[in-house]
């Protein structure tokens, strides 16, 4: 690749990255003020009530987006024909799983032995046609690396129907608010999409195109079908035998652990996979970016996963208050979970930009089974049971992921973990003089918003002075693209 394309390239990875990186902190900064004042308004009963439901319609959209965005970033090269073909195969495949979501809603208010469940499912059955129409401009968005209009469109569309909701919660519509939210954003998104993405799809449908595109996607499909289920399985259990307080508990911690997560590896791999896929063949500039990005997200995560771990119950205690006392200990379990979860998950663009398909599905059979047994066993303790199996697996199958794909791209594993190691002492040191100054402010009866204000403060600081110390590798490079900027 020519000096002027590989520059052009790092130019809008760096972009995607900046404003991905605003886009997060802007609407996961609004999602948790929203959130926080939607606990304060509602009971653990109707979080747990929305999560069986979502449960099942996260795993429908997986059907209804069918791997074709995924497909569409990967294949720069479609064109008008085969973009229609995908648009009406989307809309297709979304009408028929609302069909069947909506029908179903009988069968999920049985499996729960939970009556409100049924209409809440059909209401919300409506939301896979609606999201199978911005398939498309959203993942054009994506291959063009326009992260600015994602950016404007999932702000716009998380603040008005976090709105929406608040005022629906405060006048009692109790779960139906949840509901409320989750279909103004979807319709929101879907309009915004089609704005920014300047396409326009025909009436054709080009068959041809179809298996291509499902050699691509069937394989994806299979991946992320069974990744979805293990992601969830805790949650459908824990709703199934230990009820709708039992999960409100848990999917507040583990919606908790995630929102650092999200906010940084996420946006990380949506960048890196239209990168990676216009580099494909370029296995060292792939590995050298990777290993900046992975030390990036570490960089964020690690601090934020000890502090939440050390600092849990104050966390729990302030912003939720005493009722969610209760998912404490969960919290602490996955907020260890969030370390490896938020650098494994980079890995999915190693393979996709690749082409590998196949090998995703298959990696994922092992390593996914794994983990399904381990929580099913940790189940009969409970909620902190599931939590505490569930990281145990992760901690066995990490670094079977990190060596499979590592391969694909001859990317060592010990290397992106010597880069990291120094980012751990950091956070690692971080949290125990937090803890410490937790005990004794603790001991002189300050109150827990004074106690986590001076943890945060004082990690925050301690942290930094670690770093500036170890000077670890993405610190550096970090520093080196900041100043190229500006």
């Amino acid at each position: 690749m020519p000096e002027s394309g590989k520059d052009n390239l790092k130019n809008l990875t760096v972009n995607g990255i900046s404003w991905s990186v605003a886009s997060q902190v802007i609407i996961q900064l609004s999602t948790f003020i929203i959130g926080i004042l939607m606990v304060r308004l509602l009971s653990p009963r109707e979080f747990g009530l929305m999560s069986m439901v979502v449960v099942l319609t996260g795993f429908a959209n997986v059907f209804r987006s069918f791997g074709l965005g995924s497909y569409i970033v990967h294949s720069n090269e479609l064109d008008q024909k085969e973009l229609s073909t995908i648009f009406w195969f989307s809309i297709i495949i979304g009408s028929l799983i609302s069909l069947i979501f909506f029908f179903s809603s009988g069968f999920i208010s049985d499996f729960y032995e939970e009556p409100a469940l049924e209409s809440i499912a059909k209401v919300i059955s409506l939301n896979f046609i609606v999201s199978s129409i911005s398939l498309v401009p959203f993942s054009l968005l994506r291959q063009r690396m326009d992260f600015k209009s994602i950016f404007k469109v999932q702000t716009v569309a998380t603040i008005l129907s976090g709105l929406g909701a608040i005022y629906l919660a405060y006048s009692g519509f109790g779960v139906w608010s949840l509901v409320a939210k989750a279909m103004t954003f979807t319709a929101l998104g879907c309009i915004f999409y089609w704005y920014w993405a300047k396409w326009k799809p025909n009436f054709s449908f080009y068959k041809p195109g179809i298996r291509k595109m499902l050699n691509f996607s069937l394989p994806l499909l299979g991946s992320e079908s069974f990744n979805y289920w293990v992601r969830n399985v805790d949650n459908l259990l824990i709703g199934k035998y230990l009820g709708s307080q039992q999960l409100g508990f848990y999917d507040r911690s583990y919606t908790l652990m995630l929102l650092p997560v999200n906010n940084v590896s996420s946006v990380i791999v949506n960048v890196l996979f239209p990168s990676f896929s216009s580099i494909k063949d370029d296995h060292a500039r792939i590995v050298s970016i990777f290993r900046l990005s992975a030390g990036s997200v570490c960089l964020i995560v690690m601090p934020l996963m000890v502090g939440l771990f050390v600092c849990a119950e104050q966390v729990v205690s302030v912003i939720f208050g005493e009722q969610w006392l209760p998912m404490v200990p969960v919290l602490q379990i996955l907020s260890l979970l969030g370390i490896s979860q938020s650098v494994v998950h980079l890995t999915s663009s190693l393979m996709l930009s690749q082409g590998k398909t196949k090998l995703i599905f298959q990696l994922g059979i092992v390593t996914k089974s794994f983990t399904i047994l381990m929580i099913v066993i940790g189940l009969q303790y409970g909620i902190t049971g599931v939590a505490l199996f569930y990281l145990i697996a992760n901690i066995f199958t990490s670094p079977l992921i990190f060596y499979v794909s590592g391969r694909l791209v001859n990317m060592p594993f010990w290397k992106t973990l010597k880069s990291v190691l120094p980012i751990l002492f950091a956070a690692i040191c971080m949290g125990i003089i937090v803890y410490f100054v937790g005990k004794f402010l603790i001991a002189a009866e300050i109150s827990d918003a004074i106690t986590l204000l001076s943890q945060i403060i004082i990690g925050g600081l301690v942290y930094g002075i670690f770093i500036l110390l170890l000077k670890p590798e993405a610190f550096l490079e970090i520093q080196k693209i900041i100043k190229s900027r500006f």
